[in-house]
């Protein structure tokens, strides 16, 4: 990569040793995690920035080092919570099989590939005052119709429309009617009314998470995170900041929050159209996955026949073995990625299994079933069972936290366990256990997944004095080398 410098946050369990499983070294990639606390995004995004200056700075000053070449800020630390099985990888290095009709892409590709060969090009839009470029983790934008050269401003944002509804769930900025790329003000995640109250005079575009900073904008976000210029440290360590619902409500002509930093500061946004991938749940990388599979791909082939394609849009299998391939409902929406599936295997729909290894049984999976087994260790696993729409947040003792699709407590009120982590947060409680391979049977997995059937006091046993692991820990204590070997 010899156009910009990739900067990525990623888990803790991953950064240390990204350079090597990924095979992107210093200086054009660097990778670390934020320190032990949360600090924002925009925190997120100034810590990495004096890491990597820390690093490959090689001697120049801070300011040096930003005008040395231009910078992409790729954010995938978070605890991804609604995609459990990249929660370890980070989302941004997810594998995303080769697309349909493409030219130049790889077998072990994976998401930032992706989003860095979009960079690329986008890069060539600015003008030379941008020094960095920030994008989630868990996005990628391909870009059309946009002009030969992007407009100058401090920060430049892409954005795309979208139905109300959605806008709601995304940060949104809003351009007076007849004034393209002017920046009337910016919202995080608006509401409808909001939304109907600004309809007349302005048009308002979704934000694709994709920012170009000027040197300016750059130093104005670090100011706000703690950063002291004249001695280029942070005195009282890096702020808790956020870039899009703190920095961003500061941008625009008429800015919904007077923000200090922002002042003076010039914003633009241009539309780029609609062909935008949302990675963040289950659900959406099995949508996002089928629509970039699909977006450019004939649904007949020449002979008139539906391809497979169009057979079986949902259904996504990367890295994995099949003994013999499971037979899925024709709408069934399942991804299975770094597994061995032993013959009678079967996915009812809503399904992701990862890093399966061999077992002398089938996985089955019934509606909205989903499992990951982790490698922990030299030889040991966790066992995560969960449901392809829970959002692992929420005490466990409250009826709206759902795990498995259904409240949490009814998990344990099902298997007559005690529910000891009723305060904590399900991100927090330890319900996965840790096993030898062996330990695993069919009929403890079916009671993982649903309670009843043979050896049930057995299975309570077993559960109650296994070692078991919260999702938040799965995170830190995976074995990433194991991981990625057996893909």
């Amino acid at each position: 990569m010899a156009l910009f410098q990739c900067l990525v946050t990623l888990p803790a369990s991953m950064s240390a040793q990204f350079s090597e499983l990924e095979k992107k070294t210093l200086p054009d990639w660097f990778a670390t995690h934020d320190p032990g606390r949360p600090i924002g995004s925009g925190g997120g995004t100034a810590n990495l920035l004096f890491e990597a200056w820390q690093v490959t700075g090689g001697g120049a000053s801070f300011v040096e080092w930003l005008r040395s070449r231009p910078k992409l800020v790729v954010h995938s630390g978070g605890q991804s919570r609604r995609l459990p099985a990249y929660a370890s990888a980070g989302k941004a290095l997810m594998p995303i099989s080769i697309e349909r009709g493409s030219v130049g892409q790889a077998f072990d590709q994976n998401l930032l590939d992706l989003q860095t060969a979009e960079m690329d090009s986008l890069f060539d839009l600015v003008g030379d005052d941008v020094v960095v470029a920030i994008i989630s983790g868990d996005s990628l934008l391909r870009a059309k119709d946009l002009p030969s050269k992007l407009p100058s401003a401090d920060v430049v944002a892409l954005g795309f429309e979208a139905p109300m509804e959605e806008a709601t769930h995304f940060g949104t900025f809003f351009t007076p009617w007849g004034q393209a790329s002017k920046v009337d003000f910016f919202l995080q995640k608006p509401s409808t009314g909001q939304m109907r109250k600004h309809a007349e005079t302005h048009r308002c575009l979704v934000d694709a998470g994709v920012w170009f900073l000027t040197e300016r904008a750059v130093l104005a976000l670090m100011g706000a995170c703690g950063w002291d210029a004249s001695t280029q440290t942070f005195p009282s360590g890096v702020s808790k900041f956020d870039l899009y619902s703190e920095f961003g409500l500061g941008l625009g002509d008429h800015p919904s929050v007077d923000r200090p930093e922002c002042r003076g500061l010039s914003t633009a946004v241009v539309a780029a159209g609609d062909d935008f991938y949302h990675f963040g749940t289950n659900r959406q990388l099995v949508e996002a996955v089928t629509k970039l599979q699909t977006s450019s791909s004939p649904k007949r082939s020449d002979l008139g026949f539906t391809t497979a394609a169009s057979r079986r849009l949902n259904q996504h299998a990367l890295n994995t073995v099949f003994e013999r391939v499971p037979e899925y409902l024709h709408d069934a929406k399942v991804w299975i990625e770094n597994s061995h599936l032993s013959e009678g295997s079967t996915f009812a729909g809503g399904n992701v299994a990862t890093n399966i290894p061999a077992l002398p049984f089938p996985i089955k999976l019934g509606v909205g079933e989903c499992v990951d087994f982790v490698p922990i260790g030299e030889n040991r696993w966790c066992v995560r069972v969960y449901g392809f729409d829970d959002r692992f947040s929420g005490g466990v003792g409250e009826g709206k936290t759902k795990w498995l699709g259904k409240p949490a407590e009814k998990w344990f009120d099902a298997r007559q366990l005690p529910l000891e982590d009723a305060d904590l947060d399900i991100q927090e409680a330890r319900l996965f256990p840790v096993i030898q391979l062996g330990e695993m049977s069919e009929g403890r997995l079916e009671w993982l997944l649903n309670s009843g059937g043979v050896d049930e006091e057995a299975h309570r046993a077993w559960w109650l004095a296994s070692e078991r692991l919260s999702a938040q820990e799965i995170q830190s204590r995976a074995n990433m080398p194991r991981l990625y070997a057996q893909r």
